[in-house]
């Protein structure tokens, strides 16, 4: 779509050219370049990158990507093959280092920044209009945890293809050439490929095509047939390579879909976040959500559309569409309990954005532009001023969760992560009282019971650990923590037949936890039982190669059934991995050594 020469002199030296990317570039790198010195926050990034650090870190697992789950089975949930290569790509140059990662999501921001600048120009016609909406984009603080939280690139990453989707559709449209449909295709394809929302793209697609192409006055060049047949080819690979890797009904079975009121809560409190956004929160649940900033935004911009008019009414339903139809797999729910976390609007935002600038608002006159102009500097810089105190937030666990207990102080999960965060730090008190509420808060939720139990174990208080843990099975039998954690009493004690049993219920629970297997193997390996204790260390490092213990365990075994080439070389596996060297244990190895 050609640009309209409406703009007349106002800023055309910045508009035009180069300028515009280098000038969102710039905004991007300097606002999130703080974001380089972070580490994990222990919120899913501990279970995507460092306990899979040995599979992200290896290209020969580049293939096997497409035939797991975004966990590498571990959980059978999510397939997101693309997300997994991103992380791989950055394991591969910087290892599992927080800045490679934190450096990748800022470049896949900065990617989906610059790509929306395109796609607004190409709807508006107008250079300034679309570098105003990318900026107040690139800025915005509730996209922060998108980028400052390493797995929120999931959103980002998908906004880069789907938007790089629409823009040669476009393309394909006003030119009808092959190779804009094949990079549409392809687009498509690498967004399904990156998080399941992208089934919406074709709608949207369609939608386009008779909401918007058909105002044109040149002829669109598309070919329904062939794009539906494309559609159809990409779908079914996509289908097929997802139930070769997980199976048809994976998670399920244990999810929760949402109450109408907790999505009406969660809906409206979005609205509200979009324009005041204030007490952002990692774990933003329906009981902590505000919503008179919700209301009063939906309020207003009916006022503003009912008074002044829509510009384009087809650019209007394309923008409302758009902003519903890939917000909605938020509203269904798929977690223990309802969360509308922050970053799932990155690409409804997108549309939202179209939507808003068919306001039929006229600025007409030099005083009128001055002050549009004030207006929207200090909408920039407030933005960027609370994206930089949100962002901040991120920058270890300890801050991440504490102030997501501030603003979220009802989320049981977020008082038990800052409780294990204080325990990490034998900051016994905090934690103790964090592991209290979040039990209080779910008295369901055993996990902070067993955190519970084991804090007092390494505080040595071993008769209240077990009663608590004892407490814990006799409400949820099938509490593989609690069992793990009584049989650790047990071995403690030397009663190696009642750790045996509950290592083994716990396994049987839970088995694909590598410290339950590893557990089971030093039971069997106390009693003797050499071969049945081979087995349940071996499961315990396929599950994690990267646990030093674990390769001990395992030196430990092999040493003692007389199999040196195997003791050697997962000693030496697990002094790699931090373990400090044993000078008798060293001078026993060496005759082994080649």
């Amino acid at each position: 779509m050609a640009e309209k020469k409406t703009e007349g002199t106002f800023l055309p030296y910045i508009t035009s050219s180069w300028r515009p990317y280098a000038l969102l570039a710039l905004a991007v790198l300097a606002l999130y370049a703080q974001t380089l010195g972070f580490g994990y926050t222990g919120h899913d990034d501990f279970q995507l990158l460092k306990q899979k650090a040995h599979l992200l870190s290896n290209p020969a697992n580049i293939g096997r990507a497409f035939t797991t789950d975004v966990v590498w089975g571990h959980q059978e949930i999510y397939y997101r093959p693309v997300l997994t290569l991103s992380f791989m790509a950055d394991a591969l140059w910087g290892g599992v280092r927080p800045f490679s990662f934190h450096l990748g999501d800022i470049l896949i921001h900065l990617a989906a920044v610059l790509l929306l600048y395109v796609f607004i120009k190409r709807l508006s016609g107008r250079s300034l209009t679309a570098l105003m909406t990318s900026l107040l984009f690139a800025v915005h603080p509730l996209l922060a945890r998108a980028v400052a939280w390493i797995p929120g690139r999931n959103d980002s990453l998908l906004t880069v293809w789907v938007l790089a989707a629409f823009i040669y559709f476009i393309d394909y449209n006003d030119q009808g050439k092959g190779r804009n449909y094949l990079l549409h295709l392809i687009f498509f394809f690498l967004a399904l490929l990156t998080k399941e929302t992208a089934v919406f793209v074709p709608v949207m697609a369609l939608l386009f095509h008779y909401l918007i192409f058909a105002d044109k006055k040149t002829r669109s060049k598309t070919n329904l047939g062939l794009l539906i047949a494309g559609w159809g080819l990409c779908l079914s690979g996509y289908y097929l390579l997802r139930h070769n890797a997980i199976s048809a009904g994976a998670g399920l079975s244990t999810a929760r879909f949402n109450t109408l009121a907790e999505n009406l809560t969660g809906f409206v409190s979005y609205a509200g976040k979009i324009f005041f956004p204030f007490r952002l929160s990692g774990d933003p649940i329906p009981a902590d959500l505000t919503l008179a900033y919700g209301l009063a935004v939906i309020t207003l911009i009916s006022s503003l559309f009912f008074l002044w008019g829509i510009k384009n009414r087809g650019k209007f339903i394309f923008g409302l569409a758009w902003f519903l139809l890939f917000l909605l797999p938020t509203f269904l729910g798929n977690t223990t309990y309802a969360n509308f976390a922050e970053h799932r609007l990155y690409l409804p935002l997108c549309g939202l954005a179209v939507m808003l600038l068919q306001v039929n608002i006229k600025i007409q006159g030099r005083a009128a532009r001055i002050i549009a102009v004030g207006v929207f500097v200090l909408v920039l810089a407030l933005f960027t001023l609370l994206n930089v105190l949100h962002t901040r937030s991120f920058a270890s666990g300890l801050t991440h969760w504490g102030k997501t207990v501030k603003n979220s102080p009802h989320s049981y999960h977020a008082h038990n992560m800052l409780g294990r965060w204080h325990a990490e730090r034998g900051n016994w008190e905090p934690a103790e009282k964090e592991f209290k509420i979040s039990w209080q808060l779910n008295p369901a939720h055993t996990a902070a019971g067993n955190d519970l139990g084991l804090l007092y174990l390494a505080q040595g208080r071993t008769a209240k650990a077990e009663s608590l843990f004892t407490y814990i099975l006799l409400k949820d039998p099938n509490s593989a923590g609690a069992r793990n954690n009584l049989g650790l009493i047990y071995m403690d004690r030397g009663q190696w037949d009642l750790a045996l049993e509950q290592f083994q219920q716990s396994v049987k629970l839970q088995p694909q936890k590598a410290q339950g297997q590893d557990n089971l193997g030093l039971a069997y390996f106390k009693k003797g039982m050499w071969p049945q204790a081979e087995q349940s260390f071996l499961a315990a490092h396929e599950i994690d190669p990267g646990d030093q213990k674990i390769n001990y365990h395992l030196a430990s075994l092999y040493y003692i059934i007389k199999d040196y080439p195997r003791a050697v070389y997962h000693y030496d596996l697990a002094l790699s991995q931090g373990l400090a060297p044993d000078p008798r244990i060293m001078e026993a190895l060496k005759p082994y050594r080649r």
